[in-house]
């Protein structure tokens, strides 16, 4: 199993420990998709 999973990506915004860059970076590397990071943040992936 890969560690953060999306939920956890998700709880860590939801407790405000993550920003739209930390979210961006997960997507930059290829962890989580565009899609995800919509989900999460409600903002549209810019790259």
């Amino acid at each position: 199993m890969m560690f953060p999973t999306v939920a956890d990506i998700k709880q860590f915004w939801d407790w405000q420990c993550y920003g739209p860059e930390d979210i961006a970076f997960y997507v930059s590397i290829g962890w989580i998709s565009a899609d995800d990071y919509q989900d999460i943040t409600g903002d549209k992936y810019e790259a």
